[in-house]
């Protein structure tokens, strides 16, 4: 996201086991944002996978 003087905007800085992103995997449609990581990452998908199960009632595959 920019600001309105053009420069980065940061959202939100996420913490280990932190979940994001989870409407663009239910189905939201296009996203604009995006996400950078500021260490080595490792992104558990069966986490999140679950959490959308659980809250959204949605399959993922």
């Amino acid at each position: 996201m920019l600001s309105s003087e053009g420069k980065e905007c940061p959202l939100a800085i996420n913490c280990a086991g932190d979940i994001f992103a989870e409407l663009c995997l239910r189905g939201f449609g296009e996203r604009l944002e995006t996400a950078t990581a500021m260490k080595a990452t490792v992104l558990a998908m069966r986490q999140i996978r679950k959490k959308v199960e659980k809250d959204y009632g949605v399959l993922l595959q």
